[in-house]
Parts: C-alpha cells; structure tokens; sequence
C-alpha cells in the first residue's frame, strides 16, 4: 500500500495543474487465486489537485467485475409442486458490485442524476431482459436481492476516508467466491450535487495453477472434461471394490 500512495504522489507531481483533477491507483493490479484463497482486500487511493482539496466535495469509488448473461427463474406452484413456470435472461448483469462513498449517495447527488450515472446498486444497468413492465421489474430486484445476500453487491455509505487535505481511500472486502476476470474501480467527485471529475483504473482477477486448467478444461472442452470424470469415477469405483472385495 505504501508503494501505491507513492506511486499516486509521484503521478501528481508530473501531472498539469488543472482544475479538478482526479488521480486514483490501486494497491494491486492483478490478484491470483489459488486452492488456498480465502479472500483478500483491495485498496482505491485517490487524490484531487484544484487548490482547494477535499473541502466541500463528496466522492464515490465502485468496483464492479465481470460482467456475464444471467438467468432468473421464479417458481409456481402446481398440483402441490414447485416448478419453474417463469425466467428472465439479463446479458450484462456485474458478477460483483461494491460502491464506497464519503457519504449515503442520497446525500451525495439527486436520484435522477445516479441513475443517469448507473451509480449504487439500485441503479445497475443489467442489460436488455426479454421480460416486460412489470415482469421485467420483478426479476431486475431478484436479481439484486440474490446478489446483495450473498454478499456480491455492496453498498457503504461512509467508507471512504480523507487522507490529509486532499487524498483519500477506500478498502473493498473481496469474498473467498469472488468470481475471476477483468475488474474496474470507477472514483467519482461530486460538489453541490454535480458531477466535477472521474477517474478509473483496472484490475484483474485470475485463477491459477490446477483451478485455471480445471476450470478451462470444463468450459472449453466440456465433452472431454465429462468423459474424464466419468472415467475417474468408474475407475475409483473398480478399485475400492478391488481393494475391500471378500473372498
């Protein structure tokens, strides 16, 4: 983390004095997961150069990743069975979302202006849905309920720290489940309900090792990656019974 307030005060210094300006850098570019992840942090650093600092601004840092196709099923019950009778298929739903702010966003800018920002988790765009009205509302808030107990979406209203006059920082809890691929941490400054300035950077999430080539080997040759665990397990199976036969 050291490293990474350096590298932001070094990014500063070279950088041209203008109004408003937003620099942010992370405490790491690339996570990998391992057998053994249990989950990790992630540090936003941030800062403003505009001769005034923080004084009267408000800000906001989201770290959204990756985006994928998500079904939503509802259930009905029939005859005294549940069955699914109902689906709704979003096509850019974010597999993990976590909004940090210096304050409750209500307090930081006008609905209709977060929603034109796509800005805290009510707000998501999820994609175009084959549903409609309000079908099409039902299953947009399953969608974030799912997300939100399990702890993927995030919303904390409060978690941004001011740094001195004119830095700041947030840290964001990745869970032992977060799902691997390209990330972005968006910072975002407001003043009197306006947007001033915005700033984002990447960040990658990767398996590694025996997960990666698991993992590839069961989406991009599934046929062949079923084959192999049926052979696994018949082969399993033929040597316990060798192993524990009675004669």
């Amino acid at each position: 983390m050291r490293r990474a307030a350096a590298a932001l005060a070094i990014g500063l210094a070279a950088a041209p004095v203008a109004a408003e300006t937003l620099v942010i850098t992370l405490s790491a570019e690339e996570i990998r997961i391992a057998s053994t992840f249990t989950g990790t942090t992630i540090t936003v650093f941030g800062a403003i150069e505009d001769g005034e600092g923080l004084s009267g601004y408000d800000i906001a840092v989201a770290l959204e990743g990756p985006r994928t196709e998500t079904i939503v099923r509802r259930k009905d019950a029939v005859v005294g069975l549940w069955i699914n009778r109902a689906e709704a298929r979003f096509t850019n739903v974010p597999e993990f979302y976590a909004i940090h702010a210096t304050a409750p966003l209500a307090d930081i800018a006008a609905r209709e202006a977060l929603g034109a920002l796509g800005l805290g988790v009510d707000n998501l765009a999820l994609g175009p849905t084959m549903a409609a009205g309000a079908a099409a509302t039902g299953f947009r808030q399953a969608v974030l309920r799912l997300r939100r107990e399990a702890g993927r979406y995030v919303e904390d209203g409060g978690a941004v720290e001011r740094i001195g006059s004119n830095l700041f920082r947030t840290t964001f809890s990745l869970p032992s489940d977060v799902p691997d691929g390209a990330y972005t941490a968006r910072a975002l400054l407001f003043r009197d309900g306006a947007l001033q300035a915005e700033a984002s950077e990447n960040l990658a999430i990767s398996k590694t090792g025996g997960e990666q080539f698991l993992f590839d080997a069961a989406h991009e040759n599934a046929w062949l990656y079923a084959l192999a665990v049926i052979l696994m397990a018949a082969s399993i199976g033929w040597l316990g019974g060798t192993i524990f036969r009675r004669d």
